[in-house]
Formats: C-alpha cells, sequence, structure tokens
C-alpha cells in the first residue's frame, strides 16, 4: 500500500510517495494562480519501473486540477536521454517545449 503525504512550506510544497516505512519518491513544486513549476521529481532506485513516477505524477495533476491550475511548467534534466521522465510527459498534451523546459496542459 502506497500512502501519500503532503507538506505544505512557504516556498514550495512535498508530495511523498511511501511504501510501508520506506521512501518510494518525491516531488516538490510550486504554484502562481493558473501555472504550476515542478520542481524536482525522484523515484529512488528500487522502485524504479513499476508505475511509482506515473503515480506520483497522477496524485500531483489531480491535486492541481482541483485547484484549477491549468498548466504544469517542467525542466526535464538530461532531456530527451532522461528516458523514464520523458515516458512520463510524451502522453501528456504539451503546450510549448523550448530546449528542456516543458508547459504541459493539464485542465
Amino acid at each position: 500500500m502506497v500512502i501519500t503525504h503532503f507538506i505544505e512550506y512557504p516556498s514550495h510544497t512535498l508530495l511523498s510517495l511511501k511504501k510501508g516505512k520506506k521512501r518510494v519518491g518525491y516531488c516538490t513544486y510550486s504554484c502562481q494562480v493558473s501555472k504550476c513549476n515542478l520542481w524536482t521529481m525522484t523515484i529512488e532506485k528500487p522502485f524504479r519501473g513499476h508505475g511509482y513516477g506515473r503515480q506520483l505524477l497522477n496524485i500531483l495533476i489531480a491535486r492541481l486540477q482541483k485547484q484549477e491550475i491549468s498548466t504544469l511548467e517542467l525542466v526535464v534534466l538530461g532531456g530527451e536521454s532522461n528516458v523514464e521522465m520523458m515516458g512520463l510527459i510524451n502522453k501528456m498534451p504539451i503546450i510549448e517545449k523550448c530546449n528542456n523546459l516543458y508547459q504541459l496542459q493539464l485542465i
């Protein structure tokens, strides 16, 4: 069973996934008006390839949609050679791409 935790800080929010007592992964993000910036997203190595990245992103998107956030902006470190992250975002509507910066449509 995977447990999610949201921790609100003044400058950003931390979303953490845990399986039992082990951290599966996390992301940090901040929002302004209708746009959200995804600052980090990490799945721990033993949990990669099991759908946790997709689950983490889906939880984040559901929360942002409830807040009527329409755009998610992120930089993909490593660009297209970051196969895992590209696999996640290529299934989403991309509004704009400039180098490694992506804007994804949420609503």
